[in-house]
Parts: structure tokens; sequence; C-alpha cells
């Protein structure tokens, strides 16, 4: 299991950085020795760290995103088939749905929410734009993606975020950007 510290442990060190650096200008005012100096600082840090162990506990990583192959090709075989009941039924009530083109591809939608709305706009899309791309499905930074292909060209990019709870699909990440696109086609993703 990953551990990871909350941000709050960061703000808490930077505030320590910002401390150490105030105490190193009044040190070097009353004119103390180099070892003086040296004690007071291993002090001053290891009282910091006993503080900030003792306030923030370690927090377990959020498990990685469950949704099977099965969801993605059941959401892919709905949206082919205009079937919105089926669609809906794999959304959460707050999906949101997000489009990053970069500055070189408009976006019919850069962002859409609720269940209604985002299952229109993806057999929308589909039908209009991306029927003759072949779709595999994927992995990107450790979350599950479908890579939409003309070709060998990888055109978009669907990240997928899970309602833990439900095991809906909470959020649709896009990415058309060109520029992106082509670090995932080259395998920089992390998955």
């Amino acid at each position: 299991m990953t551990i990871i510290k909350p941000v709050t442990v960061l703000i808490s060190r930077l505030r320590l950085s910002i401390y150490l650096l105030l105490a190193r200008t009044a040190l070097f005012k009353l004119k103390l020795t180099p070892i003086a100096v040296h004690l007071f600082y291993r002090k001053l840090l290891n009282r910091a760290k006993q503080k900030i162990d003792q306030v923030h506990e370690l927090v377990a990583a959020p498990k990685k995103e469950a949704i099977t192959p099965a969801v993605l090709e059941k959401f892919m075989h709905a949206i082919r088939g205009r079937d919105i009941k089926t669609l809906e039924s794999l959304l959460a009530e707050d999906i949101a749905f997000y489009a990053d083109g970069g500055s070189n591809m408009k976006v019919f939608a850069k962002t859409c929410t609720g269940i209604q709305a985002v299952a229109d706009l993806l057999v929308f899309v589909y039908h209009k734009y991306d029927t003759g791309l072949t779709v595999t499905i994927g992995e990107i930074n450790h979350q599950p993606a479908l890579l939409f292909y003309n070709g060998d060209k990888l055109t978009i990019c669907q990240v997928f975020g899970l309602e833990p709870e439900t095991n809906k699909i909470r959020q649709i990440s896009n990415v058309l950007d060109p520029e992106k696109l082509k670090s995932i086609g080259n395998g920089d993703h992390n998955g």
C-alpha cells in the first residue's frame, strides 16, 4: 500500500523553512559560534518533526480505479447503439465531462455535467465525429482509458474516473490536443 502525507504536512514544512530562515537571521545578529548555531538548528528541526508527526497521521493513497474492461465495453456498446438508458446507468449523477483540445483544436464542448447532458453529448459526438475510429481499452496515468485511433495515429484519449461508492463513472476527461496525444502515443503515460 502506498502511503502519502497530506498537503497540510507540506504546508507545515514550508512554514518550518520560513521559520528556520528567520531564526538564522536572528542567530547571525547574536553572533553565536557555529557549533551553537548547529545545535540550535538540530533541536529546532527535531521538535518540528515531532510536532508534525503527532499532528498528521499518514494517509493511504486512494485505490486504483476499478473500471473493468467489461464496463468500458458496455459503455462503448451503449454509445454505438445509441442506448441512452444503458449509458446513463453507467454514469454517476454528478458526472463531469471535460475536453482538452489545446490551443490548436476546437472541441464541441469543453465541459458538460449531468447524466442526461453527458450521455447525449457522448452519443452525438461519437456518431458525428468518431464512428470511423478504432477504439482500444488502455490505461493512462494508472486510470482506465479508451484510446481512439485513426489508422496508427492516436486521435482521442478518454480517461475515466470512478465513483468508489457506486462504481459508476464520475468523470470523463477527453484529450484531443495533438501535442498531448503525441506523448501518450509514444508510451509516456505511466500505464
